[in-house]
């Protein structure tokens, strides 16, 4: 991802969340759970939604935590948890130190429960990331074609998913749908590059400019 104030963004990350972090040339980088994730230097300011999944009895404890760490909460309608009963999950938002919209959820589903006490090690993945395009049908048939990633809930016209509760892209019309929930912040193609392993192989995706490439 790219990252226009990268100072704070470090600070962000390093001393609020607790990551090791690794700096390189206009770059750093974290391990979260399974990913790695990396912010470069970027003269323009992008806004990205991502997520982090935690272990599902967690919740609680990272709220607490968030305050501790002085990571305010987004607050909508006076709640500071959101939940989900189509995806049967539960989440709370707040910003990084860029700006971005992040997010804390736990699926059910996946009946990941932890006896450990909260912290950034407790994090499985990033989760989620915003993937906003015009053509959320014609997106999701090259990517399933490509990788054979598939479609997952919602529709192909405002909000759709593709992937599953282990890592999802949120592609979003912004022509339709232009705010992140539970903000008022506009939707912007923000560019990212994932790699990801599907059984026994690695795929690049590439999202830029709305549109998505895969080697």
């Amino acid at each position: 991802m790219l990252c226009n104030d990268i100072e704070s963004q470090i600070d962000f990350f390093q001393n609020k969340m607790g990551f090791e972090v690794e700096l390189g040339k206009g770059s750093f980088h974290f391990i979260a759970g399974f990913t790695r994730i990396s912010f470069i230097k970027s003269d323009k300011y992008k806004r990205y939604h991502y997520c982090f999944l935690i272990p599902c009895n967690k919740l609680a404890e990272a709220k607490l935590w968030c305050k501790k760490a002085d990571i305010p909460l987004i607050i909508i309608d006076g709640k500071d948890e959101q939940r989900f009963e189509s995806w049967n999950a539960n989440s709370i938002y707040f910003y990084d130190g860029d700006g971005n919209i992040a997010e804390f959820i736990v699926r059910h589903n996946l009946q990941n429960d932890s006896n450990n006490d909260f912290d950034s090690t407790e994090i499985i993945c990033l989760n989620e990331i915003g993937m906003p395009v015009i053509d959320i049908g014609m997106t999701q048939e090259y990517l399933s074609s490509k990788t054979t990633i598939e479609p997952w809930k919602g529709d192909t016209t405002r909000f759709g998913t593709q992937g599953d509760e282990n890592g999802i892209f949120l592609q979003v019309n912004p022509q339709i749908k232009e705010i992140w929930f539970p903000t008022n912040d506009r939707i912007e193609m923000a560019p990212f590059k994932v790699n990801v392993k599907i059984e026994s192989r690695r795929f690049d995706i590439c999202y830029e400019n709305g549109e998505v490439s895969v080697s």
